[in-house]
């Protein structure tokens, strides 16, 4: 009651029965009549047979009005799901009967874990990636087949295609959801019907990873990334090292061959690609590198890069505060997504930097060639026309608006959420104050 919110009146499972019967056919001839005694509620059917829970239970749920209007809960089971009910999903091994849908069932869920084990890199990443997966609630959504697909709560279309395929997940291009087109990113409802459209030169790009939630889909793009971004790592890499003996007033080139195949050697790396990556990959530290080249220098930290282009590199920005050219940032190392910059005063980068201590200053500049996202807020008066007036400006001033969301507020003002596009901090201050100059706009700011 006190973890859910209920009131006493709410609970109706204060009489609850459980009714073991011979086969899944018993279980719903049992369910009719027990509905032809008392009335059942609605909505309170739950059909955990057709539709079981990822962990594999299976069970009719409903609840009746009993005698005195008394609320009374009845589940009704299977011998066979009475069993592993009680002693787990393992149990069905044992279990010797010929109900092949729950056969299948369990080797789905362990065949699910073996895929995940398979792809992880330590016991730790296993048991993060399995426990979304294990402490969840379900959605459950159909293929246009009709096939049933389970998803934890808050799955998206992304999870949903790697659910059905993993070939399917890496080439999903768009969806759709009951007919209608939909972003990949959205979130999943109980009983859609979802289609996956996959296109030929599609490919995972480190952003799914804050798409999607279940650990199948997490741990085939993690591993897709890892064996597809090889050359881009490589660059990542030989920069971090030739900025870092650039810090010592070294050239990369200058380091004598006899000192990369002592570090090679000392590091277990076969060549100069292996080392670069593996620094790119953050597996390797580059300080580390950067010591066992020249033992003349102390063993401090190199924590300050320089960057002047992005594009190409296995650099990536942090969606918690969205870096652009002109911020202060900073770079954290990752395993999978390589340097990922954060703002340095983002309120996630305390926490990032106790959790990983690879990270270090960036000195970023830019040439004006590429552009990035960034957020701002629009908080406004509401008046007919304000949102095509925001557009509008930003339109006539060159800048593309990725995403815009709306947040209703007390009162009669309303707030925008909007992602546009920029070159750097000059260009983002430019049309904050065009925007603030609009009339019935109450503030605009960056996020």
């Amino acid at each position: 009651m006190k973890i859910k919110s209920r009131k006493f009146s709410e609970v109706l499972d204060m009489h609850a029965f459980r009714v073991v019967v011979e086969n899944t056919n018993a279980c719903y001839q049992a369910l009719g009549h027990i509905h032809s005694l008392y009335k059942p509620i609605p909505l309170k059917f739950k059909d955990y047979i057709s539709a079981p829970k990822p962990n594999g239970y299976q069970s009719l749920h409903t609840v009746l009005i009993g005698p005195r209007k008394m609320f009374i809960e009845v589940q009704i089971r299977s011998q066979e799901m009475d069993f592993i009910s009680e002693y787990g999903i393992a149990a069905h091994w044992h279990y010797k009967n010929k109900d092949e849908p729950s056969k299948k069932l369990a080797r789905n869920w362990m065949g699910s874990l073996l895929d995940i084990q398979q792809n992880t890199d330590t016991s730790i990443d296993f048991l993060e990636s399995t426990k979304s997966d294990l402490f969840s609630d379900e959605v459950f959504v159909f293929t246009p087949g009709g096939k049933i697909i389970q998803l934890p709560l808050r799955a998206t279309v992304l999870d949903f295609a790697y659910a059905v395929h993993t070939n399917i997940g890496k080439k999903a291009q768009k969806a759709t959801i009951n007919g209608n087109e939909v972003e990949l990113s959205t979130r999943l409802k109980s009983g859609q019907t979802v289609e996956i459209i996959t296109g030929r030169f599609v490919k995972p790009k480190p952003s799914w990873l804050d798409i999607v939630v279940t650990s199948k889909a997490k741990t085939a793009i993690k591993a897709h990334l890892k064996d597809n971004s090889k050359v881009e790592l490589a660059r990542l890499g030989k920069l971090l090292i030739a900025d870092a003996l650039k810090f010592q007033n070294i050239k990369i080139n200058d380091v004598p061959l006899d000192k990369w195949n002592k570090c090679f050697k000392e590091l277990n790396c076969v060549d100069f690609e292996d080392l670069y990556i593996r620094v790119g990959l953050s597996e390797i530290f580059v300080a580390v590198v950067v010591n066992k080249l020249l033992q003349d220098i102390n063993n401090e930290t190199i924590n300050t890069l320089s960057i002047e282009r992005t594009k190409g590199m296995a650099i990536n920005f942090a969606q918690c505060c969205y870096p652009i050219p002109g911020d202060e940032v900073t770079g954290v190392l990752t395993s999978i997504r390589g340097l990922v910059l954060h703002r340095t005063n983002c309120s996630q980068l305390g926490h990032i930097k106790e959790k990983n201590a690879q990270w270090m200053e960036v000195d970023w500049k830019s040439d004006g060639s590429e552009q990035f996202e960034v957020a701002i807020s629009c908080l406004v008066e509401n008046r007919s026309g304000r949102l095509a007036a925001i557009a509008n400006t930003l339109a006539n001033l060159g800048v593309n608006i990725e995403n815009i969301e709306q947040q209703q507020r007390p009162g009669s003002d309303r707030l925008f959420y909007i992602t546009l596009v920029v070159s750097n901090i000059i260009e983002l201050n430019s049309v904050l104050d065009k925007l603030n100059k609009l009339p019935h706009l109450i503030s605009a700011g960056r996020l």
